[in-house]
């Protein structure tokens, strides 16, 4: 599976008119999610844009 998630902080500028309230995710929380639905993680990385603003979560996993 692979799978990108919104992270933590994204601009306000970056948001469409009806995703002002979605679920953002940190990576913590991914993990635990992923694995608690018997996946095995290949990779979990975050984009960062300038910095500490993290707006995008890559997760490549694969089912047990």
């Amino acid at each position: 599976m692979i799978s990108t998630l919104p992270g933590r902080d994204i601009p306000k500028h970056e948001k469409l008119p009806y995703q002002i309230d979605y679920r953002r995710y940190a990576p913590e929380q991914v993990e635990s999610l992923l694995k608690t639905h018997g996946f095995n993680i290949l990779s979990l990385e975050s984009k960062f844009l300038f910095t500490d603003l993290e707006i995008n979560i890559l997760a490549l996993a694969q089912k047990e």
